[in-house]
This record gives C-alpha cells, sequence and structure tokens, in this order.
C-alpha cells in the first residue's frame, strides 16, 4: 500500500511529458471521492457539514492531477511544488472546517438528547 502512495512521487520526474502511472493514480483517487461522495449515507445537517470534507479530499484528488499535468507541460519542479502545496492548504482549510461543523452538529444533537 506504501509503494502505490509513493510511486507518483517518483513517477512524476520524468521529462518526456505525461506519466501514464500518475496520471492512473491520479484518475484512481478522483473516482475513489466521487464514490465516497455519491455513497454517503449522512442527511440534513451532518450531510452538508461533510459535504465539507468531500470537497477538501476532492481538492487533494485533483490536485494530484494538476501537479502531473505542470510538470507534463514544464512548469518545473519547484514551481508545481509550491503551487501543490498552496492548493494542499485550501483542502486542509475545507476539511478542518467540515470536522469542525461536524463536532458543532454531534454537540448539539447530545445537548438536545438525541445521542
Amino acid at each position: 500500500m506504501l509503494v502505490l502512495f509513493a510511486l507518483p512521487v517518483f513517477a512524476n520526474h520524468e521529462e518526456n511529458g505525461i506519466n501514464i502511472p500518475s496520471l492512473a493514480l491520479d484518475l484512481v483517487l478522483i473516482g475513489g471521492i466521487a464514490v465516497m461522495y455519491f455513497g454517503s449515507v449522512f442527511a440534513g445537517e451532518l450531510k452538508a457539514a461533510f459535504n465539507y470534507i468531500f470537497i477538501g479530499l476532492a481538492v487533494f484528488a485533483v490536485n494530484h492531477l494538476i501537479e502531473t499535468i505542470m510538470i507534463a507541460l514544464g512548469a518545473g519542479l519547484d514551481a508545481s511544488e509550491i503551487i501543490h502545496r498552496v492548493i494542499h492548504l485550501a483542502g486542509f482549510a475545507f476539511i478542518f472546517y467540515g470536522f469542525y461543523r461536524v463536532r458543532k452538529v454531534c454537540a448539539s444533537l447530545k445537548s438536545k438528547g438525541k445521542i
């Protein structure tokens, strides 16, 4: 499993255009996020809170695809890595806010005696 997570890092450093293993793994990540989102069983306020988490995860998945394409277009490793990290910060912001909202919903339900 660890090798699968490390493969895009090693595969992105090729100079000959887009790397097929990186592209395939990026698309698997995006597909996995879509499956998680559409398979969600949450409803109401909890679903609204988890939507922020799904947005953050989608940002992570799409970010890897953006990095693969940027390297293939010759943007340079330094520039693509900086942009990659800035976009990841946005993804983390969505995830943190989503978990904050989940906590608020759970606290609200607990105070109402529903948990």
